[in-house]
């Protein structure tokens, strides 16, 4: 759960710092992803507010977990995560659009910025986490792992205002991968590790992606809209 919650963190202190750079997009965001793979078969379902943010999430998978969101603004305020009988919201706190601390518990966690190297860091438990996002708002590096995008693409979430790849760190690898303001196209992991990125469109918008780990198959994706 704490790996869950670590990878949902991230992604909120991406979509904090550029959640209006995409605001003008004419894309539709996703609203129902199918994964199957590395991490089992997983069901998303997503709604939207009228600001165009999302509002929910509700993924069905071995154990099925929800995540709501509130905002001030662009920026998200609190993440209710629900997992069966558990439930866990985050209370993000911001100085200058840029995530300071979380409180989790009643426990608050602080958040460092290095403005000279745009990197976050912070610690969550046991767990810590070093990244830094792209001029997109998607991410780019963390704790080493390299992330590559084709920004002449839209990814699933390409009109949506905020950016949610701290879920992705907080809460579920997947969003990583597949839900991102633009389509990732390679990732490099320390060891020599490469993840390639294949990804089908329809109209301008994603409708596939396959990622092999040196290879082999690792995770497939399927979106509507």
């Amino acid at each position: 759960m704490r790996k869950f919650l670590l990878i949902c963190l991230i992604v909120l202190c991406t979509f904090s710092c550029s959640s209006d750079s995409d605001s003008n997009s004419s894309s539709t965001p996703v609203s129902r992803l199918n994964t199957s793979g590395a991490y089992g078969n997983r069901l998303y379902f997503f709604t939207y507010d009228d600001s165009n943010r999302i509002s929910s999430v509700n993924c069905s998978a071995s154990v099925s977990k929800t995540y709501a969101f509130t905002y001030d603004g662009n920026v998200i305020s609190t993440m209710t995560v629900t997992a069966g009988s558990s439930i866990k919201t985050f209370i993000f706190t911001y100085a200058d659009n840029k995530l300071v601390s979380f409180k989790e518990g009643g426990v608050d966690y602080p958040v460092s910025y290095n403005a000279e190297n745009d990197i976050y860091s912070f610690r969550y438990g046991n767990q810590s986490a070093v990244f830094n996002y792209n001029a997109q708002g998607d991410l780019a590096n963390r704790d080493g792992r390299m992330y590559f995008y084709d920004a002449s693409k839209n990814g699933a979430i390409k009109s949506v205002r905020p950016n949610y790849y701290i879920v992705g760190l907080l809460a579920d690898d997947v969003w990583l991968y597949a839900v991102t303001k633009n389509p990732m196209s390679a990732m490099d992991i320390p060891g020599g590790v490469q993840r390639d990125f294949e990804s089908t469109y329809e109209e301008g918008e994603i409708t596939k992606l396959v990622i092999t780990e040196d290879g082999n198959p690792f995770i497939t994706a399927d979106y509507e809209y």
